[in-house]
């Protein structure tokens, strides 16, 4: 079993690329797939949301035609912030 968190910026490049399969890199599965690691380095170059969502997409198609792994679940963060804290402002 393993546990990734993702931050706002959805990069992942770490877990999933092929160059990252050998150690110290968290490409855990050992996962290597050329359309897959193309669709991940273009994405780090490009700040275009319909060009992110159509490699992400084509990463997806991959991921999910060749099975790598086993998702089990992703939870949902919660935070709460006491009303007496001024100045804080909820994006997401």
């Amino acid at each position: 079993m393993f546990g990734e968190v993702i931050g706002r910026e959805l990069d992942l490049f770490a877990f999933w690329h092929s160059s990252q399969r050998l150690d110290p890199g968290l490409n855990v599965a050992g996962y290597a797939n050329t359309t897959a690691d193309n669709a991940l380095e273009a994405l780090r170059q490009t700040n275009e949301p319909s060009k992110r969502t159509q490699l992400l997409s084509t990463f997806s198609a991959e991921l999910s035609r060749d099975i790598p792994a086993v998702f089990l679940y992703a939870p949902d963060f919660v935070y709460s912030i006491p009303k007496d804290i001024q100045g804080l402002t909820s994006t997401g």
